[in-house]
């Protein structure tokens, strides 16, 4: 435990990664990688990662033989 206050404006960035059609996978993973990892000196995470897609909530066609399930 911290004995430092916390701090209620404490915000992460929202990094929000755009699933299209026709996406290689590999790329879909790779803002997570970057983004989801980085925390502050208290532990806390700096970005928040959101994949979403300009559809409804659904399957989105990667250029390989298998669709991705995207939730947001």
């Amino acid at each position: 435990m911290s004995s430092e206050p916390a701090d209620p404006d404490f915000r992460p960035h929202r990094v929000v990664v755009l699933a299209l059609d026709g996406l290689l996978p590999f790329e879909l993973g790779i803002p997570h990688r970057i983004f989801g990892r980085p925390k502050d000196a208290r532990g806390r995470h700096l970005y928040e990662v959101v994949t979403c897609s300009i559809r409804p909530p659904g399957p989105v066609e990667t250029d390989a033989d298998f669709a991705i399930q995207i939730e947001n």
